[in-house]
């Protein structure tokens, strides 16, 4: 981890914080299962777990987008 913080709310993040992601598609085909696992002993007591998903559309555009901290807002 590089930047320093658990969100964009100041929630702090120590040099021991560790992050797992999973993605995992279903059987069908049609959603991505998304998990997060921060783990951080000097910020939380247990680990925050954050989940996400995604449908596909069939005609849905995916645009580019550049996530790399160099980037510019």
């Amino acid at each position: 981890m590089g930047w320093g913080h658990f969100d964009g709310q100041g929630i702090p993040a120590s040099t021991m914080a560790e992050v797992v992601e999973r993605f995992t598609l279903s059987a069908r085909g049609d959603r991505l299962d998304y998990t997060m696992v921060f783990t951080d002993p000097e910020t939380f007591v247990e680990p925050m777990t954050l989940t996400k998903h995604w449908v596909w559309f069939p005609d849905a555009e995916v645009a580019i987008y550049d996530c790399s901290l160099d980037a510019e807002d």
